[in-house]
């Protein structure tokens, strides 16, 4: 309220000053003679009248008369800015030893070895867990060690053919004990008599 009265109490003062002014151009005699900058002037300090209230009322004045402030703000950001530069050149690189690179890697706590290690920790739980345990008979020829990948086709070739002769053998042996097995009739046979069955039998 004081603000409005203050703005119409300088606006009123305004008008008069601006009234009596053109009261006084109208007049025959002195009109001639009037100092037109007189009136600019008197213009011009009802205006500054008005900025100075308002600007007692209000701290915040968005208009600037010049960019002191706003140029020696950015002189200081500048200067911060190359200090930080400077600082940064002069700030020695860290050399690293290429020697320590994946040593954890190379060590016994490596993740590959606690990896293997959980497993077999979960696989030797697993199998104490386990109450049934089957008895598997392996056939002899059967389960041979597996060839190498750095041996020859030849060698690779000449190790399929024994095991498929290995295991065309145990078969028919296997395939004899049955038959006898199951004949009740068992005849008493001399050494003679065997030796030419065993010949037989390999024939076949």
């Amino acid at each position: 309220e004081d603000l409005l009265e203050n703005f119409r109490a300088s606006l009123g003062t305004g008008e008069s000053e601006l009234f009596d002014a053109g009261r006084d151009a109208t007049e025959p005699a002195a009109a001639t003679d009037l100092d037109v900058d007189g009136i600019q002037q008197s213009t011009e300090r009802v205006l500054k009248n008005l900025k100075e209230s308002m600007n007692s009322e209000f701290n915040f004045n968005p208009y600037l008369e010049d960019d002191t402030y706003s140029r020696n703000d950015n002189e200081r950001l500048m200067e911060s800015k190359n200090r930080y530069h400077e600082a940064a050149m002069k700030k020695p690189k860290v050399k690293r030893d290429p020697s320590r690179l994946y040593q954890g890697s190379s060590g016994p706590r490596s993740r590959e070895a606690r990896i293997k290690q959980l497993k077999s920790i979960m696989l030797a739980n697993e199998k104490k867990a386990c109450s049934f345990k089957p008895e598997i008979k392996k056939l002899p020829g059967m389960y041979v060690q597996r060839d190498s990948q750095r041996s020859s086709l030849v060698d690779r070739l000449y190790a399929w053919d024994n095991r498929v002769k290995q295991t065309k053998e145990y078969q028919t042996t296997e395939k004899a004990k049955q038959e006898v097995g199951q004949c009740t009739f068992k005849p008493e046979l001399n050494k003679t008599s065997k030796l030419l069955t065993s010949n037989e039998r390999q024939d076949l």
